[in-house]
This record gives C-alpha cells, structure tokens and sequence, in this order.
C-alpha cells in the first residue's frame, strides 16, 4: 500500500498546498485580488483536474497495452454540483471527455479500447476519436 501526505496552509485568502510529488510542486491559491463572488470552485476544479490526470493515465497506459500510438490525449471536464439531501454542496456528477489522436492505422484497435472506456464515440478528421466517461 502507498502512503503519501499532502498537506495545506491557508492564511486568509491564501493557500498553500504542499504535494511532495516533484512534478506539481507546491501549489499556490491566492484569493487577495478576487472578489468574494468569483471565488467559489477552486477545490472543485482541483478535483477535475486530478481526475482528469488520473483518467489520461489509465487510458495511455490501456493504448500503451495494446500497441497503440497516440500523438496526443486531450480532456476537459464538465461538472454538476449541487446542494445534497443534507443541504451540503457537493459535485454530483463530472463527465470527463477525452479526444485521442492516433493513426489511422490504429484504428480498429483503438474501436476496442472505446467500447472497453466509454461510451460510443464519433470520429473526427486526421483519425481523432472522442470518448465520454462519467462519475455519478
């Protein structure tokens, strides 16, 4: 099992996040300059982002797998949040979509890692395939 610790400062309307992960560093939130009304969302985009991050790891190494090339894996995340039956704000649902550029030549292999990530996927130019991926 891994262990690791991730610790967090905040004074006033700065945070400071200590990873211990030498590819983020330390992460630095400062709120000072932004009013109080464009401030809400920072730990939810957070949270899209490691999950986007942990999303693109597991499919390169599903495409690294089965012998398939990618040029570049691109995602974005939508997210619903919401109050729950306790009146707390929670994310409620986060649809993660990814695009992967591949060759051509890849093609019907990477049909199998579609029907295997997500659910059916329409093609692009240049072989680009896009996948849908939710969290309820």
């Amino acid at each position: 099992m891994e262990q690791l610790t991730v610790t967090c400062r905040k004074v006033k309307e700065l945070s400071v996040i200590e990873t211990n992960d030498p590819a983020l560093g330390t992460l630095v939130i400062d709120k000072t300059n932004i009013p109080s009304e464009q401030q809400a969302g920072t730990a939810r985009r957070l949270i899209c982002a490691g999950a986007m991050t942990c999303y693109a790891g597991a499919l390169s190494l599903t495409l690294d797998s089965r012998g398939i090339a990618y040029h570049e894996i691109r995602l974005s995340a939508d997210v619903e949040a919401g109050e729950n039956e306790k009146g707390q704000f929670r994310i409620q649902k986060m649809t993660i979509n990814a695009v992967v550029e591949i060759d051509k030549a890849d093609a019907e292999k990477f049909e199998n890692v579609e029907k295997s990530c997500g659910e059916a996927a329409r093609s692009h130019h240049r072989c680009t395939k896009a996948s849908r991926w939710s969290m309820p």
